[in-house]
């Protein structure tokens, strides 16, 4: 009788755990830039004097140390954050569209589309201050494409902390990938078109591809309106209000998740595309209501 059964290897669970740790740890630890930047190299070297398990893993965990805390050290939104944390401030922005807009999913007074936008001047008070950060950008009037050059005015402030502990943080996740604040217009004047054709031609073709795809789906559709925001959906992972009959159907039968898995696949939360905490809101969960 054997009283241990074998075990299956997991080679690379102690490098996972060892890069969560150094993750975690970059998180809450404000270092020094030349501290943060030295984690790494004495890991290197422990690892080269004492090659074994021990000082691979720690290798590993100040490898993503240094990465995740070097991100966050020269991170300019993160500075804009301390600015904007007194309170809002009047601010006139240049920037670039930087990921698809979309409309607002509920009603948002003369707001027609919500995105991110890479700054490439920000000034407040008068006083210019030179940053290349992301923001998040409710826009009035007519709605710009990806890559447009605009330039706006509106009130600059910090993205509102989540109130319900028990929803997804998308406030922490947005910040997760460099957005800490967020620029509100009120008037159509208050914003402008300037130029086209400044974002990345790759990402430019695949809208432009996923556009024309939807155009043909969305043949002799008209008089079905209620079918389209499905198929999109399915095929394209776009987000859109289906009927709540459908929804019900789907709940019942088990079959919800397609559209679940759909959006996963086609569709991340991301900067590209879900721009502000309302749009990530949508993305609760991984759900596509």
């Amino acid at each position: 009788m054997k009283l241990w059964a074998p075990q299956p290897r997991l080679p690379f669970l102690g490098l996972a755990v060892a890069a969560m740790l150094g993750t975690f740890a970059a998180d809450r630890c404000l270092w020094p830039l030349p501290w943060i930047f030295v984690m790494a190299p004495l890991g290197l070297l422990a690892l080269l004097l004492r090659p074994g398990r021990l000082t691979c893993w720690l290798f590993c965990a100040t490898a993503f140390f240094e990465l995740h805390a070097g991100q966050r050290a020269g991170n300019d939104a993160r500075w804009l954050a301390e600015i904007f944390g007194q309170g809002p401030r009047v601010a006139h922005a240049t920037a670039i569209v930087w990921s698809e807009p979309e409309k607002p999913a509920a009603w948002s007074g003369n707001v027609t589309s919500r995105f991110v936008a890479k700054l490439e001047s920000l000034s407040i008070g008068g006083q210019s201050i030179p940053t290349h950060s992301l923001i998040n950008v409710s826009w009035v009037g007519v709605q710009p494409a990806y890559g447009d050059r605009i330039t706006l005015v509106g009130s600059a402030l910090n993205l509102p902390p989540s109130r319900n502990p028990g929803e997804f943080d998308s406030t922490a996740y947005q910040q997760r990938l460099g957005i800490y604040s967020e620029i509100r217009t009120r008037f159509a004047i208050d914003c402008q078109v300037e130029s086209h054709g400044h974002g990345n031609p790759i990402l430019a073709f695949a809208l432009q591809a996923r556009h024309w795809v939807q155009q043909r789906l969305e043949v002799d559709l008209n008089d079905s309106p209620e079918v389209m925001p499905v198929i999109d959906g399915v095929v394209l992972g776009l987000r859109g209000e289906s009927p709540e009959d459908l929804k019900t159907l789907l709940q019942r039968t088990g079959t919800i998740h397609l559209f679940v898995v759909s959006e996963a696949e086609h569709r991340p939360c991301s900067p590209g595309s879900s721009s502000t905490s309302s749009s990530h809101s949508a993305c609760r969960a991984g759900s596509t209501w």
